[in-house]
C-alpha cells in the first residue's frame, strides 16, 4: 500500500541467461576449484526485492591419457559470491580409460536453486580435478572436438 492506502501490485518480472565457455581447461591437475573461462554471470537485485535462481550446467571432460585404467575425479560446482553454493550445487564424476590407444569422454550437468537479496551478486560454474591416477590430467570442457564438450551455464532469475 501507498501512503494514500491504496494497494499496488508488483508484477515479477524474469531475465535469462545463457552463458557458454570460451576455452577449455587443458591438462587440469589442481584440486582448487577454478572459473571456467567465460562462465561467470553478475546479477543486481533491486532494493526491496528478492531474486529466485535458477541455474542448470552441463560441460564435458577428457582423459588426457590413453593407458587403460587411469582414472581421473573432477568436481564442477557453482559459486555464488565465491562462496561454494551450499545445497545442490556440487557434482562429482569420474573419467576412466577403459581402453588403451584412446580418450575417455563423460559430461556431467548440475542444478541449483539460490534466494539472493538485494545488492550485486556474482555467480559462476567452476571446476577441479579432485584425483584419480597419480600424474594424469584431465581437460575439462573446450570446443567439442579437441577437448571436451564446452560449458554452458544457464540461468532463470525471477524477481518479487
Amino acid at each position: 500500500m501507498d501512503a494514500n492506502g491504496d494497494l499496488h501490485v508488483m508484477h515479477p518480472r524474469t531475465e535469462y541467461y545463457y552463458v557458454v565457455q570460451t576455452a577449455g581447461r587443458l591438462a587440469v591437475a589442481s584440486g582448487t576449484f577454478t572459473v571456467n573461462p567465460n562462465m561467470t554471470q553478475t546479477i543486481t537485485v533491486p532494493p526491496g526485492q528478492t531474486a529466485e535462481v535458477y541455474l542448470t550446467a552441463s560441460i564435458g571432460m577428457s582423459n588426457t591419457a590413453t593407458t587403460a585404467g587411469l582414472i581421473n575425479v573432477v568436481d564442477v560446482a557453482y559459486f555464488i559470491d565465491n562462496v561454494l553454493m551450499p545445497y545442490g550445487g556440487f557434482a562429482r564424476k569420474s573419467v576412466i580409460n577403459s581402453s588403451t590407444g584412446g580418450n575417455a569422454f563423460e559430461n556431467v550437468s548440475i542444478v541449483g536453486m539460490a534466494v539472493l537479496g538485494p545488492g550485486v551478486h556474482t555467480i559462476d560454474f567452476r571446476s577441479r580435478r579432485n584425483g584419480g591416477t597419480a600424474g594424469a590430467s584431465v581437460n575439462i570442457g573446450g570446443d567439442g572436438f579437441v577437448d571436451a564438450t564446452a560449458g554452458a551455464m544457464n540461468l532463470i532469475v525471477t524477481y518479487r
